[in-house]
């Protein structure tokens, strides 16, 4: 992906940390996306490990 659709992917990622579905289907995906990003991976991560 682009730089700037990582972007926006990671910002729809965390509009929509209330969705549990979306947090599911796309952590798997935002794992590689914050391999760099510390902030955002911590939290992913832990999210996505509680299912």
């Amino acid at each position: 992906m682009p730089k700037t659709e990582e972007q926006k992917f990671m910002q729809r990622f965390v509009a929509m940390g209330c969705q549990k579905k979306h947090l599911f289907s796309m952590g798997l995906i935002s794992n590689d996306l914050n391999s760099g990003k510390k902030e955002g991976s911590g939290k992913n991560t832990s999210l996505a490990s509680t299912f």
